[in-house]
């Protein structure tokens, strides 16, 4: 996928949302996938997490105190709309645990980004850029 985002947290490592392929005639997804190298209870392959609540790409990902944060990114114009040309930059939030079954919609940023870094330091989020 192109312009995904990725999470490292402890032995953890997801992959989440971008673009199927080339940007034209592409299709931006909300899937996330899971991959657990280091633990011999889990899987060494990549595995199916809960779907993002939007299709996003471009936006940026952070963990803090056993939490994913996807922040901002481009989302699709009017609801479930995977076509490229209908995306529009967001401020948007959405929140899940590290191993949970589903995201939750957040209060947004107060800035619209797209293009731009997250960090978790001292259990905090911190975004630049975008």
């Amino acid at each position: 996928d192109e312009e995904a985002s990725t999470q490292l947290s402890g032995s953890l490592l997801l992959a989440l949302g971008g673009f199927t392929g080339p940007l034209k005639g592409s299709t931006v997804i909300r899937d996330v996938e899971r991959l657990c190298p280091a633990q011999t209870s889990e899987p060494t392959e990549w595995i199916g997490a809960p779907d993002l609540l939007t299709p996003r790409s471009a936006f940026a990902v952070a963990a803090v105190d056993g939490r994913v944060y996807a922040l901002g990114g481009q989302e699709n114009e009017g609801g479930y709309k995977p076509e490229y040309t209908d995306l529009r930059s967001v401020e948007s939030l959405q929140i899940s645990p590290m191993r949970g079954d589903r995201w939750r919609e957040e209060p947004a940023m107060s800035t619209v980004r797209m293009g731009h870094s997250a960090a978790g330091i001292g259990g905090r989020v911190l975004v630049m850029g975008g």
